[in-house]
């Protein structure tokens, strides 16, 4: 039984800090000092350079910029050279259909200053790419090309490229979910930062390149911190951590290419017997990087376990 102990250990493993999962981190909902309230306000935003034809209330173009001031939906199209900020109340949500748009800015593409929730909704094909510099100084705000300092959630079935050339791709100070859109982030940091979760539900997500993958870096506070893979199509390639999460990180259904990364597993806990006799053989995890997580582990094990079954049929 000795001998399994460092491979349990392995598939365990949940967090890159070794502190304990919190008990309350299930129960944990956000709350604001106000419920909040749903807007019926309807407006259409359709770019042409540095220009727009705004047809409804509650958006305007304000020096290279376009301010959104109040709660509602908002359909954005075209091709923008610019900023789209969000500043609505506390208790305000916003929703913003982004449908067939281009976005290239000096700074952060979308800024979402304050709100209780923006949702994001994909239709067609659109793209994000930030400037290089902006956000160079150390606690710069916005830090990303798709940068929100609230929730925001990602859905649709459009897709969504992301090219963050300063530092994060898409970044929240709260919560960051993403249930669904086909979504590609370069970041010359990380790709998608939730400072207290990122929930990843549903959706296609790779990332070519970037420094940290997916990250949640909440230390202060109980049930911060966490990162939940629950569905979806995740690929990345990262020169530092796939996934780091400072409470923990929860994989179960996501969906692991074959061949798990080329991370392989060679199920000899306790020797082999058949089709090769080895009593000294062991067990393994071969590949190994700081990109994998419990999802290619357990990826790795099946089709591990699969080939070594696979032997032994051919020998019937």
């Amino acid at each position: 039984m000795k001998r399994i102990v460092p491979i349990l250990l392995c598939l365990c493993l949940c967090a890159c800090n070794s502190a304990a999962p919190s008990q309350n981190s299930e129960k944990f909902t956000l709350t604001d000092e106000a419920p909040a309230t749903e807007s019926t306000n309807v407006c259409s935003v359709a770019f042409s350079g540095d220009g727009a034809d705004i047809k409804g209330s509650g958006a305007y173009l304000n020096e290279g910029s376009l301010a959104i001031t109040d709660g509602g939906e908002y359909t954005l199209s075209g091709n923008f050279s610019g900023c789209i900020t969000v500043d609505i109340t506390k208790n305000k949500k916003a929703t913003l259909i982004l449908s067939d748009l281009t976005v290239k800015s000096d700074t952060a593409a979308i800024n979402i200053i304050s709100a209780d929730k923006v949702n994001i909704v994909l239709r067609g094909k659109n793209s994000l790419s930030d400037g290089k510099t902006y956000a160079d100084e150390k606690g710069a705000e916005p830090s990303a090309c798709l940068y929100s300092a609230d929730d925001i959630e990602i859905s649709g079935d459009g897709s969504l490229a992301v090219k963050a050339n300063s530092k994060n791709g898409i970044e929240s100070k709260n919560d960051v979910k993403i249930s669904g859109g086909s979504i590609e982030i370069t970041a010359a940091k990380n790709a998608i930062k939730g400072k207290d979760s990122v929930k990843i539900s549903a959706g296609s997500i790779n990332i070519p390149a970037c420094y940290d993958g997916i990250k949640s870096d909440n230390e202060k506070e109980d049930g911060r911190g966490i990162v939940e893979i629950t569905g979806g199509k995740i690929s990345m390639t990262c020169s530092d951590d796939g996934i780091q999460a400072y409470r923990s990180v929860n994989v179960q259904s996501a969906e692991i290419k074959i061949g798990s990364d080329k991370l392989i597993y060679l199920p000899y806990l306790m020797g082999e017997r058949t089709p090769i006799l080895d009593v000294n053989s062991r067990g393994v995890f071969f590949g190994l990087s700081a990109m994998h997580t419990r999802a290619h582990m357990a990826r790795a094990t099946m089709e591990g376990v699969s080939y070594s079954l696979y032997s032994c049929v051919e020998l019937l």
